[in-house]
């Protein structure tokens, strides 16, 4: 697989599923906070030929709004995220 350009591939996180579950409104408030935080550091799947910063195996922080924006595509049965390498803020 070549990726082009500035794309950082991240891997999804595994959420927990709230749906068509009963809960009280404070733990329902708890596991959606629980799951948002997930996305606070995601870790690199794949980069581009041209990014240089970012490694396979890194955990990168992305601007939020570009997470919202993000593509989504399936690699090996595993959900990825596609961002512009100029959306990452952070690397760990």
């Amino acid at each position: 697989m070549k990726i082009h350009g500035n794309l950082v591939y991240l891997d999804m996180p595994q959420l927990t599923n709230i749906e068509g579950l009963t809960l009280l409104p404070e733990a329902k408030k708890e596991m959606i906070e629980s799951n948002a935080k997930k996305f606070d550091r995601l870790k690199v799947f794949a980069v581009a030929d041209s990014v240089s910063h970012i490694k396979v195996g890194d955990e990168v922080f992305v601007k939020p709004q570009a997470l919202q924006a993000s593509t989504k595509i399936t690699i090996d049965d595993s959900e990825k995220l596609v961002v512009s390498a100029f959306d990452i803020f952070h690397t760990w």
